[in-house]
């Protein structure tokens, strides 16, 4: 086994999902559940205004996006 991850460079042990990994997950739920709620729905318009509403949401969704992909990435080394 030792000689196989010297070759691979990995270790082929299942991985588990640590409390950190799920934590990530549940925020980019959150980001872009906060995103599709402040462009999409009625939910936000008596207390913002329109622009500041698509701005805001836009902002949600991109970082969104931007911590899924770190957490592929990570998940991936």
């Amino acid at each position: 086994m030792e000689e196989k991850m010297e070759k691979t460079g990995r270790n082929d042990a299942p991985r588990r999902l640590n409390p950190g990994y799920i934590f990530g997950i549940f925020m980019i739920i959150v980001y872009l559940g906060m995103a599709y709620l402040l462009v999409f729905t009625p939910l936000f318009e008596q207390n913002f205004s329109p622009a500041f509403r698509y701005s805001i949401g836009i902002v949600f969704l991109i970082y969104g996006i931007y911590r899924a992909y770190r957490q592929v990435k990570a998940y991936k080394k």
